[in-house]
């Protein structure tokens, strides 16, 4: 499970760093540039829900070994597109299978580990994280030299089938709940909101009557209001609303949010900015931003390993106030630094990301009992990634809005790069939102499982009640 996820990491840090060669060969601006993260990023939130509840119901290995051989094919037409629209489908089509591997390898850690292990077997997939951030920028590079911006989806997958055998064999079975329904109007309903909300966002600030984002925009808050109200009514809705009644479950998934896409958003602007401002190839884009990637593994598996030890909330608030000030130095002045400069100050960028990372995936599941950490880790994710999607989004939208200004929104900063110092306040913000909500979320049980419901109390006691007693003895 720890190889998938590092080939997962691995090709979306790749992917980010020939970014500015896969403009050069397409000849697209910067909003439409973004869409080739964001086409990954938007099957990948919602389907890492989708996955999630079909594991409750089918068990995990099947899902997750078809997942990661969709996501090899999707990699290898990526690779083959001949133009920049087949390449956004091909994409979509990575991205529906990639969502698999961290959610039902998460999955699979929640069901098969104890308490005490699951640490331990969470730090090694954080390890996997870090080395896949760590050798991506750098392996990317050197493809991207060698065979060109395709390089890095023809050797991610060359890997997916060298690894999908040994899933097959090693991969430990998790069996689902059978007579479970699968809401799929509910699905449609939520992925169609999210989808719309995306292009919206996508569109409008670089033309406020554009049609696909008028469309968008139109369809968000119907669509989302059919899918509350069918969550309401449906008997087994696609999301559980108990979950939505746990404030500090929601609360840690808006931190998610905000710290995936504050990090995206700076990784998906630094390869830009470095090539545009300071001509850099590709190789040495990898080059200065490896160190960032490192400590993002050394930080990361270091706070796994402690998080059982201090609870996750002190790693949760030193970890966002890092980045609410790398944000802040950014914003104010990093832009128009050497790229030596930048590349330190995207280490402590890292540095941050990897201490909240680690920890509040499972501090966010640790408020929900046992039978609903399936879908948790589910709600969890779309709310990670689509911090990404509409992070990246926003980004590229203002870098192609600002592209000739003079002026920068911030007045403080002194630097040639405006428009890049204008798109970093969409990370600023995301920062300091994550930092707050990480204070405000208070001590109390931040890292224990909520209590069993009262209605399973209940169903256990009617349960008992019904079992007749043990021959000599009480039941």
């Amino acid at each position: 499970m720890a190889a998938g996820v590092l080939i997962s990491v691995a090709n979306a840090s790749m992917a980010a760093i020939v970014l500015p060669d896969i403009q050069a060969e397409f000849g697209v601006t910067d909003d439409v540039l973004s869409w080739f993260v964001a086409a990954y990023l938007i099957p990948f939130a919602t389907g890492t829900l989708v996955y999630g509840r079909l594991a409750d119901m089918r068990g995990t290995k099947p899902l997750l070994i078809f997942g990661i051989i969709v996501f090899g094919i999707g990699s290898l037409l990526v690779a083959a597109s001949p133009t920049y629209e087949t390449s956004i489908a091909a994409r979509v089509l990575q991205g529906a299978g990639g969502t698999a591997i961290p959610a039902l390898s998460m999955a699979t850690i929640v069901h098969t580990t104890s308490e005490a292990g699951r640490a331990r077997a969470i730090a090694f997939i954080i390890v996997a994280v870090g080395v896949g951030f760590g050798i991506g920028p750098l392996l990317g590079g050197t493809l991207a030299e060698w065979i060109g911006w395709q390089g890095p989806f023809l050797v991610t997958g060359a890997a997916v089938a060298v690894l999908v055998p040994v899933l097959v064999y090693a991969l430990p079975a998790v069996h689902g709940t059978p007579g479970q329904r699968f809401d799929y109007v509910g699905a449609i309903l939520l992925a169609g909101a999210v989808t719309g909300g995306v292009i919206a966002v996508n569109r409008l600030p670089n033309d406020i009557v554009d049609a696909y984002g008028v469309a968008g925009a139109a369809a968000f808050a119907p669509l989302m209001g059919l899918f509350a109200l069918r969550t309401r009514q449906a008997t087994e809705p696609f999301i559980d609303p108990v979950l939505f009644r746990n404030f500090r479950f929601l609360t840690l998934c808006v931190v998610g949010l905000c710290i995936q896409g504050a990090h995206f958003g700076v990784v998906v602007m630094l390869p830009l900015l470095l090539e545009r401002y300071h001509d850099m190839r590709i190789i040495d884009i990898g080059f200065h931003l490896l160190p960032g990637a490192l400590v993002l593994a050394a930080t990361g598996v270091a706070a796994a390993w402690l998080a059982p030890k201090l609870g996750p909330r002190p790693i949760l608030v030193i970890g966002s106030w890092l980045f609410f000030n790398a944000a802040v130095v950014y914003v104010f002045a990093g832009a128009g630094w050497s790229p030596v400069s930048i590349a330190i100050l995207y280490a402590l960028v890292a540095g941050g990301y990897a201490m909240v990372n680690s920890v509040v995936i499972t501090a966010a599941t640790g408020q929900l009992p046992q039978e609903r950490t399936g879908v948790g880790v589910g709600v969890f994710n779309i709310a990670f990634f689509m911090g990404g999607a509409l992070a990246v989004a926003m980004i590229g939208a203002i870098l192609r809005m600002r592209e000739d200004a003079f002026e920068p929104w911030v007045q403080v900063f002194q630097g040639a790069p405006v428009e890049f110092s204008d798109a970093g306040i969409v990370v600023l913000v995301l920062a300091t939102l994550a930092f707050l909500l990480t204070v405000a979320l208070g001590p109390e049980q931040a890292h224990q499982r909520s209590p069993v419901r009262p209605e399973a109390a209940r169903e256990m006691q009617a349960l008992l009640g019904r079992q007749k007693p043990n021959k000599g003895g009480p039941a």
